[in-house]
């Protein structure tokens, strides 16, 4: 989307731009471009003969100690770009690799063909020092400093809603909601029995007993641990990608609530591993709604993703399409609200045949502080 702002902005920049053949004309032109959010050359250092004046704009970037990486597109008027260099505290990286841009040439219809070039570049490069970019042709070069999008700042959703809607829901019923996971685990965890007493009655579950836990069980056999039918509200907050199979969890909530009781979840799509070893998925909204929708007796109330992240390739593979990893979506956070509209009599899996309950006593027991 930001890609195609630009060209619009370049479209009415148009006129002024043609100032590129004037070199009298470049103060100016600098000026307008920075105006439109483009970003114009003077002429090089060290090629005071040169009358290229080039501009570009940075589509996508991410950076980090190791280097920065940058995609988008470039001109220089009438010469054709034979290559962009990018470089920063003595280090640079060029490339003559070019794809054609003829959403760009729409917008600059003096330009031949292989004037306006997109490219890519990573550079190896100093954490925080000043980026210069420079578009290489026959009849010399222009130079400028980069500037990266700015970030993208605009509230996203979370899981609030979600979360807000539950707990009113459970309030209003005034009746029994377990919290699976809920033994304090470290600094990002946190207790919510007083966000649903004294209206509701709490019950705090966990596979290893310890402050606030009033059961003690196994998630996979849930309604060996409570009766069947007698929950009005399940939930957990980061438990589900350490239940080694969270499918046979779901028909084990199914069980233990009354028809008609929600359930809610939040776990991780892209997370760092933690609590090892029983750290087993990352779960998208998809997978959330395979987990409790129709075929686990579910209807679903709400479903999404939210905190968005983004991951970096380590140095060594930071090449080809490795350097668009970061780009990709990935999300802190996945989250579902449920509600019970069918009873589940059994669940046939392979996975049932598994030793769960031994798996389970692998999650890190409680050390002393």
């Amino acid at each position: 989307m930001r890609r195609h702002i630009a060209m619009l902005e370049a479209n009415i920049a148009r006129v002024e731009e043609r100032a590129y053949r004037s070199a009298a004309n470049a103060q100016k032109l600098q000026a307008r471009l920075d105006e439109l959010g483009l970003h114009g050359s003077s002429v090089a250092a060290g090629d005071e003969t040169s009358q290229v004046h080039a501009v570009h704009h940075i589509d996508q970037a991410w950076c980090d100690t190791g280097g920065v990486y940058v995609n988008g597109w470039a001109h220089a008027g009438p010469y054709p770009v034979r290559r962009v260099a990018l470089s920063c505290g003595g280090e640079r990286a060029e490339t003559s690799e070019f794809v054609s841009r003829p959403d760009v040439l729409l917008h600059y219809p003096d330009l031949s063909p292989e004037g306006a070039v997109a490219f890519k570049i990573y550079l190896a490069c100093p954490a925080y020092l000043p980026l210069t970019l420079s578009v290489i042709t026959d009849a010399g070069s222009g130079e400028m400093a980069v500037r990266l999008p700015p970030p993208d700042d605009a509230e996203k959703p979370d899981a609030t809603p979600a979360v807000e809607g539950f707990h009113a829901a459970m309030k209003a019923r005034k009746g029994t909601v377990m919290e699976l996971g809920a033994r304090i685990v470290g600094t990002m965890t946190q207790g919510w029995r007083s966000r649903y007493e004294p209206e509701c009655r709490y019950l705090g579950n966990d596979i290893h007993p310890g402050p606030g836990i009033d059961v003690v069980g196994d998630v996979h056999t849930l309604t060996a641990s409570v009766t069947a039918g007698s929950l009005d509200g399940v939930f957990s907050v980061a438990v589900l990608e350490h239940l080694a199979a969270p499918w046979l969890a779901a028909a084990e909530i199914n069980r233990a609530l009354k028809m008609g009781g929600e359930t809610l979840h939040v776990t991780h799509q892209t997370w760092p591993v933690h609590e090892t070893p029983n750290d087993f998925f990352r779960m998208s909204d998809q997978a959330l709604r395979s987990l409790f929708g129709a075929a686990t007796g579910f209807e679903v109330i709400e479903c999404g993703m939210a905190f968005p992240v983004a991951i970096v390739p380590p140095p060594h593979m930071r090449h080809s399409d490795w350097l668009n990893v970061p780009f990709g979506r990935g999300c802190g956070q996945s989250y579902i609200r449920a509600r019970k509209v069918a009873e589940l009599d059994q669940v046939a899996s392979l996975w049932e045949a598994q030793d769960l309950s031994r798996i389970s006593q692998d999650y890190p027991k409680p050390t002393s502080r």
